[in-house]
């Protein structure tokens, strides 16, 4: 069996479990999104059974959410020596649905979260934020970035939502990236001194753009010892004909020695108005490419209309492969956070209230 990466990803994985899910099949292999990372694994992999075999050859434990859904909440909070509350038991349900792995550590990480971020209760983007942080293995101090970026305030329409902010002009009239990041520059030290143009609103908006750079840099990791490089991304997209900017958002795994430069992983995000939410995962070795396009299925057919145009422009970048598959989109709950159904009600969670 091979796991074709940049690395090794049994050097990534083995020490954590790992949520898996097969994306695409293709010409005897199949392209496999572990831990939100597109990896490709020799053999049409039918389901996640036969995916969990494979991976279990190469060290890598594949835990899936499913599992933990038949133990009841009770044994689970008691196992991790956790309170029994609501609260706890919510959160406990929350990290179910992210498809988090239901450990003693993963419970009392989760609780230890949600008590350290001022003025926690249990709406959608309290418990999204608490998932993520555990996703990530963020530090619980990054909480209100987190929130910010869940919350919506760090989309690209929200943050150049005035069209007539020399924010919004910056980013429309200069699209190369070091121009861009030129005039942001130029646009922060005017800000801090005191011959400041900016009004309040164009402030902001700049505020929001440090915010969105931040958690981009929180995000990112340099490569230490076997690992990649992780390289997170937001950028806004001006579709035609459309005022606000769409942000297409992406994470990029990828060597930093040039003599072990045999390929990278890259996932993206974005929302052209035309087709809706459309998911590209890539995944590169030795100048072969396998790219997959998740959609609305409404928007199959026009994506894979345009597949020889973009195999043909693909070749003509020095790759000696191109495989391009599409189909339906994964349910994503944002960038990082994919929903996991519930496969079982927990019978021994109900309570029976009966009078007589």
């Amino acid at each position: 069996m091979k796991l074709f990466s940049t690395t090794n990803p049994a050097n990534q994985f083995s020490a954590q479990p790992v949520r898996a899910e097969i994306m695409a099949r293709a010409d005897g292999k199949s392209l496999v999104m572990l831990n939100g990372r597109p990896v490709e694994v020799d053999g049409n992999l039918e389901n996640n059974a036969s995916l969990a075999g494979k991976l279990a050859e190469r060290g890598i434990n594949l835990e899936s959410a499913e599992s933990s859904f038949s133990v009841p909440t009770r044994k689970l909070l008691a196992e991790a020596g956790v309170e029994q509350n609501q609260n706890n038991r919510q959160l406990l349900d929350s990290l179910r649905e992210f498809g988090i792995p239901l450990s003693s550590e993963n419970i009392r990480k989760a609780v230890a979260i949600a008590s350290a971020i001022p003025g926690f209760d249990l709406n959608k983007v309290n418990l999204s934020t608490v998932a993520l942080l555990l996703l990530k293995r963020l530090p619980v101090q990054s909480a209100a970035l987190v929130k910010k970026y869940l919350s919506g305030k760090l989309s690209f329409a929200q943050i150049l939502g005035q069209p007539d902010s020399k924010l919004s002009a910056l980013f429309r009239q200069n699209w190369n990236l070091g121009n861009v990041l030129e005039k942001l520059q130029q646009l922060l030290n005017q800000r801090e001194s005191a011959e400041s143009f900016l009004t309040s609103s164009e402030n902001e908006g700049l505020e929001e753009m440090l915010s969105s750079l931040q958690l981009q840099e929180l995000l990112s990791e340099q490569a230490q010892g076997s690992r990649e490089n992780r390289v997170y991304f937001q950028w806004p997209v001006f579709w035609s004909g459309q005022e606000l900017p769409d942000t297409l958002e992406g994470e990029a795994f990828f060597q930093e020695n040039e003599e072990d430069k045999q390929g990278f992983c890259l996932r993206m995000l974005v929302s052209p108005p035309a087709l809706g939410q459309i998911e590209v995962a890539m995944n590169s070795l030795e100048k072969r490419l396998w790219v997959h396009f998740g959609v609305q299925p409404e928007s199959l057919d026009s994506i894979k209309s345009i597949f020889e145009v973009i195999r043909t422009k693909l070749l003509d970048s020095d790759f000696v492969e191109v495989r391009l598959t599409a189909g339906v989109i994964r349910k994503l709950e944002g960038f990082f956070l994919e929903k996991t159904e519930p496969k079982s009600d927990l019978k021994s969670e109900k309570r029976i209230d009966l009078k007589v």
